[in-house]
């Protein structure tokens, strides 16, 4: 409407029919119609298991195919590269951020394909209480081993005999630790050492992103902020953390920072992150998804997450031989 059409249409208001309706993004703000997820291209099978899913959650389907793909993405991690031609190479990091309000269903939907991935790291330290106690054994053995050294080199000292080295059975070992896959706490003194024992990376899983983004800028005690941290994390590639914590020449390396990262995070706080976000393409790093709510109601059916399971558990061996099955289980192409 022109200038000029308002102005007479306003001082013609008690005679003029036919208002025109108002532009409703002026109040409300103004979002283009995203575009439909293409659940096609994941195959029959999680074309299949997606849409039941997020029926079973009354949420739209985005959401779980974002938690799919991040989550796929962390089961590759280092074990494959993706070269789009000589001379360059990535490990597969995705970084997801599902957009919406509270009741938009992004947590549960989240959840059909975080309650898989439990399972799997559930399933990947079936031996773990056996090695704690080996642990303690040969503990018990090196420490034996190195009091008895003690005394031997005390003995030669006195009889003025040339001491022996320490034996290498008195050496404690290594602390087992549980192999990982998912992590939620999200400070660099918790993740680093997590990755420095599982060199194919990790999914990093947060609920509210809005408060791991806040966080990134707090200066931590002279240990600076986890920004420059997480910049590095989506290349995968040797990383050191100057950090007191680590000893006394305060250093960890990391061989492969692989960080894939999930979340989601409410329209206004996501505007707020992202407008006061520094130009240093953190922000840019993560694939968004804001689809269109879905209104809630009884599902029809109900996803078969036994096939998911082993399906995803195979993508996490990443021998070929289950890469093969995975491709004729879900007809796909695209993973």
């Amino acid at each position: 409407m022109t200038q000029e059409k308002f102005k007479s249409t306003f001082e013609n208001a008690e005679t003029v029919d036919g208002w025109p309706e108002p532009d409703m993004k002026l109040v409300k703000g103004y979002r283009a119609p995203p575009p439909l997820f293409p659940v096609d291209l994941l195959g029959d099978f999680w074309m299949k298991w997606l849409i039941e899913s997020a029926e079973s959650k009354s949420a739209p389907v985005d959401y779980v195919a974002a938690a799919l793909l991040t989550s796929c993405a962390a089961l590759i991690g280092n074990s494959y590269l993706i070269t789009p031609w000589a001379g360059w190479s990535e490990p597969p990091i995705f970084w997801a951020c599902g957009i919406g309000n509270p009741s938009d269903g992004k947590t549960p939907a989240i959840n059909a394909v975080m309650d898989l991935m439990r399972d799997i790291e559930t399933s990947i330290n079936p031996d773990f209480k056996d090695r704690c106690k080996d642990y303690e054994r040969l503990k018990e053995i090196a420490e034996a081993a190195k009091e008895s050294w003690k005394s031997q080199v005390k003995n030669d000292y006195k009889n003025k005999k040339p001491s022996v080295a320490m034996p290498d059975e008195a050496i404690v070992p290594e602390k087992p630790l549980k192999r990982r896959f998912m992590v939620m706490d999200t400070t660099v003194e918790i993740i680093a050492p997590i990755l420095s024992k599982n060199p194919k990376g990790i999914l990093c899983y947060r609920d509210e992103l809005a408060g791991w983004l806040g966080s990134l800028n707090q200066y931590k005690g002279g240990s600076g902020s986890d920004r420059p941290f997480y910049l590095e994390a989506y290349n995968g590639k040797p990383y050191t953390v100057d950090r007191v914590k680590f000893g006394l020449e305060g250093a960890l390396t990391v061989p492969r920072l692989s960080i894939s990262i999930l979340g989601g995070i409410q329209p206004d706080k996501f505007a707020e992150a992202v407008l006061s976000d520094a130009d240093d393409g953190l922000s840019a790093r993560f694939t968004y998804f804001y689809p269109e709510p879905v209104p809630p109601k009884r599902p029809s059916t109900i996803p078969f997450d036994g096939l998911a399971v082993r399906l995803t558990d195979a993508i996490f061996g990443t021998c070929c031989f289950c890469m093969c099955l995975l491709f004729i289980a879900t007809g796909s192409d695209f993973l």
